[in-house]
């Protein structure tokens, strides 16, 4: 089946869905089709189960981070049973239903790189912060919109409140007020106001049109760049408060909003998109700092000292065990997305990189051989789909 048969045959199944189990057995099938070897079941009491805190009342570890801009930010990360279903939602949706081509974050084949590339060299570049733009999002919002004639994916009430009532959380339980919203650490929250953001899109991506200027939405960091500084136009500006608050009931934190002149640093998203796309001096100097740490005193000393870093902002989860290894394997991959891989820096550090950890080539990934593809089916289907499987082969 392809994957346009695949999509037509989900978004049929989905339409005439009308109960948890059937929801559950579509869920693990689209999992199934794009990860062949995973051994995830989603079983529909775990469905019922974490959609209500009546059922699970503590669904979220909450924590705080500080903010680069100052100020804390709180993230609720899913437990792990919760997570598995949202990170199947989360696909299925980026699936299923399309986004605005101005939305950069968190859909396939876009990432910060591209988001920024749209920017760079512009004369002006202005920035714009929504207040708590995760939580401006309510559990009916996120309903209604999956029952969406034009762009949802059920026609179940019951199965739309439900797909809600697992992305979402009460923001206020100990008031014991009911005001479920969208999470910031749900795999499903970022997929979810792309979605919400459809129509925001549009209008925005418009009033750049108008005014000759470019829009991109990366998750909740809204960009405008052009030549000209359009955006102290008092027409501009209303249009634009007018669609943010008005229309879509979204705050703007006024103090955080700002035009950045080509003279002086411009960033998106935290990247730098002056002349060429890159890093803060801050971001590569760090990397190389734990790369000399650990040439000079050992992993595990390097560690320690980054458990220390790490806890500083983030002092509720300062116990959470570090792999610098990957850590810093992350950032350099960060670092040649943006800069490039052919980026002298970049190679230099790479193999610094791999020198340290003695990384060898990855052995090519060998084929499934028949016998594993008859155990993948008989885990995930049961001994009867398995026997006629082998007896097809």
């Amino acid at each position: 089946m392809s994957e346009l048969e695949f999509k037509i045959y989900i978004k049929t199944r989905l339409s005439e869905a009308e109960s948890a189990a059937e929801l559950a057995k579509i869920l693990n099938d689209f999992y199934l089709y794009f990860h062949p070897y995973s051994l995830l079941k989603i079983q529909s009491k775990s469905l019922n189960y974490y959609c209500s805190e009546k059922n699970c009342k503590n669904r979220y570890t909450k924590f705080q981070i500080k903010k680069k801009s100052g100020g804390i930010r709180e993230i609720n990360a899913p437990l792990q049973g919760l997570k598995d279903i949202q990170r199947v939602i989360s696909e299925l949706l980026q699936f299923l239903i399309p986004v605005h081509e101005s939305a950069y974050g968190f859909t396939k084949k876009k990432n910060v790189a591209l988001n920024a590339q749209l920017h760079l060299g512009k004369q002006f570049v202005y920035n714009i912060d929504i207040k708590d733009f995760f939580h401006s999002f309510s559990r009916s919002s996120v309903k209604l919109v999956l029952l969406d004639k034009d762009s949802g994916i059920f026609t179940s009430e019951k199965l739309a409140f439900l797909v809600a009532g697992i992305c979402t959380y009460n923001i206020k339980p100990e008031a014991h007020i009911e005001q479920h919203v969208l999470p910031q650490g749900a795999p499903t929250s970022p997929v979810l106001t792309n979605i919400l953001c459809l129509r925001l899109d549009r209008k925005l991506a418009g009033l750049a049109h108008r005014f000759n200027a470019t829009y991109s939405r990366y998750a909740d960091d809204i960009t405008f760049s052009a030549d000209q500084n359009v955006f102290v136009i008092p027409a501009f500006q209303r249009e634009l408060h007018r669609l943010i608050t008005e229309v879509h009931k979204l705050e703007l934190q006024e103090t955080k909003s700002r035009i950045q002149h080509k003279s002086f640093r411009q960033e998106v998203t935290g990247v730098i998109v002056n002349e060429k796309l890159n890093v803060p001096k801050r971001f590569v100097k760090n990397l190389k700092m734990y790369l000399y740490l650990i040439e000079k005193y050992g992993e595990p000393f390097a560690t320690q000292c980054y458990q220390k870093d790490f806890a500083k902002d983030r002092p509720n989860v300062s116990n959470e065990v570090i792999d610098l290894k990957a850590i810093l394997g992350g950032k350099l991959h960060y670092l040649s997305m943006i800069r490039g891989k052919d980026d002298n820096v970049v190679m230099q550090l790479t193999e610094r990189f791999k020198r340290i950890f003695e990384i060898q080539s990855k052995p090519k990934k060998q084929k499934p051989t028949q016998l594993d593809q008859i155990l993948n089916i008989l885990l995930n289907k049961g001994l009867e789909e398995a026997m006629k499987a082998y007896l097809t082969k």
